[in-house]
């Protein structure tokens, strides 16, 4: 009977030890090293909350970051341009729904080029060869650039939109991201050539 308490003791200190060793372990990869010093067993409940208070904590930072990004894309989402955000290579990394009306072109283009979108769409290459030489251009001026982009749409009209990019850097001066944003000025070029043709 001794024999088999005396070994129980030991399965228990032997599995508390592992248990200390493995919140050690999670500690450590947090990065505070005061806990980790700590070699009393009594630490096993200490350690186990302060575990459970930086779960929690990461938790609720992670709901804060997904609150935030909903509510900054419900206002891009509302705002009356076609907005897209591209990082420093020129994909897009977010699209608004005036930017592209189908949701599910729009899920698709994320992560992917001007290049592969008018491939895609059967759009002319001159558009997104175009849209690469003002990215660039802005990239390297490090300043706001617009131009006028002439398309066709589905009923054969021609549509004209103001396009502008806007490059954004951090505190060091890297490039973060380019934001892209158009209005349809079809209307304004319109009454332009009307005023051209009558003069």
């Amino acid at each position: 009977e001794y024999r088999e308490v005396n070994t129980q003791l030991k399965e228990e200190i032997k599995l508390k030890g592992a248990l200390i060793d493995k919140l050690k372990e999670a500690v450590q990869e947090i990065g505070d090293e005061a806990l980790v010093e700590s070699n009393d067993e009594a630490e096993i409940l200490n350690i186990a909350a302060y575990l459970k208070q930086q779960i929690i904590r990461q938790r609720e930072a992670e709901m804060k970051i997904q609150d935030q990004k909903q509510f900054y894309e419900l206002i891009l989402n509302h705002i009356p341009a076609d907005i897209a955000v591209f990082d420093n290579n020129h994909r897009y990394l977010f699209v608004n729904p005036l930017g592209i009306r189908d949701e599910e072109i729009r899920k698709w283009i994320i992560g992917k080029n001007d290049e592969e979108y008018c491939a895609a769409r059967n759009r002319s290459p001159l558009v997104a060869a175009e849209r690469r030489r003002v990215f660039n251009e802005t990239v390297a001026s490090r300043k706001q650039k617009e131009w006028e982009e002439k398309s066709t749409g589905k009923d054969g009209n021609v549509i004209y939109n103001l396009r502008k990019m806007y490059p954004v850097f951090d505190d060091k001066g890297a490039l973060e991201i380019v934001i892209g944003y158009g209005i349809n000025i079809t209307e304004r070029k319109k009454i332009e050539e009307r005023v051209s043709a009558s003069e």
